[in-house]
C-alpha cells in the first residue's frame, strides 16, 4: 500500500493516505498550485504542502487498513470584512485535536483570499470541527 508521508520541521511525520490528502487539497484564489495546511500534533508548526509534492512510500501489508483520524479546523480571516476563512488540519484523538489549539504555535494559514487568519485561543464549536 502506498501512503503519503507528511514531514514537519521538528521531524515527525505521519503517514496518509494519498485519496485523503488530495480530497484535502484546496486552491487560494488567483493560485493554481493546490495545498494542504497541515498542523504538526508534536510541535504545533504548521506547513503548506501541495499534494503532488509529498512523497509516497510502499508500507507492509500491516497498514492495509490504516486510517488516521483528522482534525478539520475552519480559521477566520484577520482582514474586516473578509468572509473567507482558511481550513488547516492537524492529527485527531477523541473528537479533538490531538495537541490542543492553545499550544499551536506559527500556523502559517492564509484565507482563500491569501489573508493571514487567527487561531483561536480555545476551542469552540462554530471554529472548529471534525470529520
Amino acid at each position: 500500500m502506498m501512503l503519503c508521508e507528511v514531514r514537519c520541521s521538528c521531524g515527525y511525520s505521519v503517514p496518509l493516505r494519498p485519496s485523503l490528502f488530495a480530497d484535502l487539497a484546496l486552491e487560494e484564489r488567483g493560485s493554481p498550485e493546490r495545498f494542504v495546511d497541515w498542523v504538526c500534533c508534536l510541535c504545533g508548526a504548521s506547513s503548506r504542502f501541495n499534494p503532488a509534492d509529498v512523497p509516497q512510500r510502499e508500507f507492509t501489508s500491516a497498514t492495509e487498513h490504516y486510517e488516521v483520524p483528522v482534525f478539520h479546523a475552519f480559521l477566520r480571516c484577520t482582514v474586516e470584512r473578509c468572509a473567507a476563512h482558511a481550513t488547516v488540519h492537524t492529527l485527531a484523538e477523541n473528537g479533538h485535536p490531538k495537541l490542543p489549539i492553545e499550544k499551536w504555535n506559527a500556523v502559517t494559514a492564509r484565507c482563500y483570499e491569501g489573508h493571514p487568519v487567527r487561531v483561536p485561543l480555545k476551542l469552540t464549536g462554530s471554529t472548529v470541527t471534525l470529520c
